[in-house]
């Protein structure tokens, strides 16, 4: 991970959920920037200003339901991935949870898993960023030399496919 703060929004009505998430993350050597949702009705404009790469869902401290926090985040801010946090884990209740719109399901007693997938979710969302940022700059440079071709009346050499 970079050196910057990673800015992430924690949805609880706890604030030791918060410090839980920033001293785990932070003892992992991901210096982290919490923001802390306690409200669903606040989700989509604290996604608009604090613009997180990583949304953390305490299903067990928080009223609103994951697929009404998932259809927020769809709304507001599609790329971030949702990571939900809960007292217990199994595999039921994971597949219920992928199946309800977030990533991942991990128990809070299991820092090292919270760890390991946070750095799986944020790489997976910086990935996806840069792709995208890549394609908009070839579309943008496609379009300025179609409009450079379109406009030039001198002799211009056009080379496609090797040919």
């Amino acid at each position: 991970m970079s050196d910057t703060s990673v800015p992430l929004i924690v949805l609880t009505t706890r604030q030791d959920d918060v410090e839980l998430i920033n001293q785990t993350l932070r003892d992992a050597g991901h210096p982290v920037r919490c923001g802390w949702v306690s409200r669903a009705d606040t989700l989509a404009d604290e996604l608009e200003v604090q613009q997180p790469e990583l949304l953390l869902l305490f299903a067990d401290h928080f009223s609103t339901h994951l697929r009404e926090v998932a259809k927020i985040r769809q709304h507001s801010a599609r790329m971030v991935p949702l990571v939900v946090v809960s007292d217990s884990a199994d595999e039921a209740a994971i597949a219920e949870a992928m199946q309800a719109g977030a990533q991942d399901l991990v128990s809070v007693n299991l820092k090292e898993r919270l760890c390991a997938v946070a750095e799986r979710e944020l790489r997976a969302f910086r990935l996806e960023r840069a792709l995208n940022e890549t394609l908009n700059s070839a579309t943008q440079y496609k379009k300025q030399l179609k409009s450079f071709l379109a406009g030039s009346v001198d002799a211009i050499a056009h080379v496609q496919e090797g040919i």
